[in-house]
């Protein structure tokens, strides 16, 4: 079949308007995972600031029900995991473990993101959860409990693929 100049000219056209269209789609896609990856940080940061000041309702932090239950009702509110953990590493409450699986975790103390926040005060990384086995991204705040208790609140979502 042969193509006159009108039909080549199409076939030209399209072509452009495919390279253009899949090269912005590239792009734009690029564009919107950084977004959203600094929106989910941020939301993270907003998240613990929250937690950390609100720890102070609590009666104690004990590695029992009460640490246990206040992480699984701000990991429903806030719909992301919230992990709370001790200075020596211990995790006291996770929203997504039910309170027969905590005595079981391994301790925190060596994840990065603790041991930044640990230093200094405020703490991120995005890595695979080996506990709950997905790619997430954590932002960490150091917390004092009644001027004698330290350690970190965690928060975690899903990572942006």
């Amino acid at each position: 079949m042969k193509f006159g100049v009108r039909g080549k000219l199409v076939a030209v056209s399209l072509c452009i308007l495919a390279v253009c269209g899949s090269v912005s789609g590239i792009y734009l896609e690029g564009v919107l995972r950084g977004w959203f990856g600094e929106k989910i940080e941020h939301d993270l940061h907003s998240y613990t600031i929250a937690i950390v000041a609100s720890l102070e309702e609590l009666p104690n932090l004990d590695a029992g029900g009460t640490v246990h239950a206040y992480a699984h009702r701000m990991g429903k509110a806030i719909q992301a995991r919230v992990t709370i953990i001790d200075s020596s590493g211990t995790v006291l409450g996770d929203s997504d473990l039910l309170p027969t699986d905590l005595r079981l975790v391994e301790n925190h103390g060596s994840r990065p993101e603790i041991v930044e926040a640990l230093k200094n005060g405020v703490g991120k990384a995005t890595r695979f959860s080996a506990t709950v086995k997905k790619e997430l991204s954590y932002v960490a705040h150091r917390y004092t409990f009644k001027d004698f208790h330290h350690g970190v609140v965690r928060v975690a979502m899903p990572r942006v693929m």
